[in-house]
């Protein structure tokens, strides 16, 4: 990624913060911690520098605003690993399984409140805050031409966290 790209797309995050270990260029972390809009996010897992590869376990949670209250509703955790230019996303469908034998009454309570927070704050906004925000453009630019839509498709979002 140029220099360019860099200063062009950016993920907002109100907070992140972790603490980390580095061992023979392996980065390990158990305690990573973001906030952004409509979405907080815990995770842990291992960043192999020399490699350039990934493996993390990452929890998102809704939010019920952007102002931080959290939302009712089912967290699916996300395992991501692959090298950083092809990083794969998927749910730890193993958790999921797990809590829906341990309480299936409260998965459908959440995923109830899930769908009602969607409902009300929209889909857009629960994933507003993983999409990379353009900068505005330079002045003089033709004002006519129609912006570019947000991208909505969550493994391009979650990419975009990775720089991939």
């Amino acid at each position: 990624m140029g220099k360019a790209e860099r200063e062009e797309a950016k993920t907002e995050f109100a907070e992140m913060n972790g603490s980390f270990t580095v061992k023979s260029g392996v980065l390990s972390n158990q305690d990573l911690y973001m906030i952004g809009p409509y979405v907080k996010v815990t995770g842990a897992g291992n960043v192999d520098l020399n490699k350039r590869t990934l493996k993390y376990r990452m929890v998102p949670k809704a939010m019920a605003s952007t102002g931080g209250a959290d939302g009712a509703g089912v967290t699916v955790p996300v395992l991501v690993d692959g090298s950083w230019s092809d990083l794969r996303f998927r749910p730890d469908l193993g958790v999921l399984i797990s809590k829906t034998i341990q309480s299936p009454k409260a998965v459908v309570e959440g995923a109830i409140e899930t769908l009602k927070t969607i409902k009300k704050e929209g889909l857009r906004g629960l994933l507003e805050g993983l999409a990379p925000k353009a900068p505005p453009p330079p002045a003089g630019e033709n004002s006519e031409i129609a912006p570019t839509p947000p991208n909505t498709n969550p493994k391009e979002l979650l990419k975009g966290l990775f720089g991939g």
